[in-house]
């Protein structure tokens, strides 16, 4: 996260980097952010954000991610929190909600560490995602183990987008 203590750039050098096709830090005009742009085996796409110029240390400028999606109130929590708290079972899920907008096989990844000779891994789990049962958030539903669930309720973006 950026040191709000620093600085800001004033060399230029993320603006000139960030003009030429030919460098790894882009700008993106609908979050006000410097990334590094790099690819992976998984990602033709992956992005590594810049909070200090590299070159002077300065603080690039201040990011505006946080206006593309909708504030959930503390209203809706509590309705989709009501909705959701008999809904144990993937089962109950779908016969309460109905069919998701999105069901992503292995949409969460979650990494245990390595500890006590046991080596590092990663299981994925089933999520499901629902659009249309809040105005400003979207439900999601991780389905785990022996078919058990949690919800995550996120705001929903400002502007439609394909899921992630």
């Amino acid at each position: 996260m950026p040191n709000k203590k620093l600085p800001r750039c004033k060399c230029g050098y993320l603006e000139r980097e960030g003009n030429d096709p030919d460098s790894p830090i882009k700008f993106d005009e609908r979050t006000n952010e410097f990334y590094f742009a790099y690819q992976t085996e998984s990602s033709k796409d992956a992005r590594l954000c810049i909070y200090h110029c590299p070159f002077c240390g300065g603080r690039a400028p201040d990011s505006i991610r946080h206006t593309l999606f909708h504030i959930v109130p503390d209203s809706e929590t509590r309705r989709l929190t009501l909705l959701t708290q008999n809904l144990r079972t993937v089962q109950k899920v779908l016969a309460a909600l109905g069919t998701p907008e999105y069901d992503f096989p292995a949409g969460l990844g979650v990494t245990t560490p390595e500890r006590d000779s046991k080596p590092e891994k990663t299981e994925f789990c089933r999520t499901l995602r629902y659009e249309n049962l809040s105005e400003t958030a979207s439900v999601e539903v991780i389905v785990c183990g022996n078919d058990g669930v949690s919800f995550c309720f996120q705001g929903k973006s400002k502007s439609p987008a394909k899921p992630a």
